[in-house]
């Protein structure tokens, strides 16, 4: 994913916004979508922080749980497959998909 996040940071909320719209292959994310970047506990923020290689994965995985788009088993794979685009290890990528399949939660 070779596209460039336009955002902002909201110092009210403490999550970035987007200024223009996001395109992916599979999906487009609107002006306006709001995303805490990489969520993870903050005992994880050593191996992944908020912002961190392959953070265009987490807008769109974010994206996904917020809108309930498809399943959360797709929705979930997706962000493996961004993580990859998005040249993160496949190591980290795994334990990152991992983290999501078992502890992420959404509109599903």
């Amino acid at each position: 994913m070779k596209s460039k996040i336009h955002i902002t940071y909201d110092e009210n909320s403490r999550l970035f916004v987007l200024t223009k719209p996001f395109v992916t292959p599979e999906l487009t994310l609107p002006i306006g979508m709001k995303s805490d970047g990489f969520s993870s506990p903050w005992f994880t923020r050593w191996y992944v922080s908020r912002v961190d290689t392959g953070w265009a994965a987490a807008w769109v995985h974010d994206h996904c749980y917020q809108n309930a788009i498809k399943t959360k088993a797709w929705a979930d794979l997706l962000f493996y497959k961004n993580l990859r685009r998005c040249k993160v290890k496949k190591l980290k990528a795994r334990h990152m998909y991992l983290g999501v399949k078992y502890f992420g939660k959404g509109k599903y």
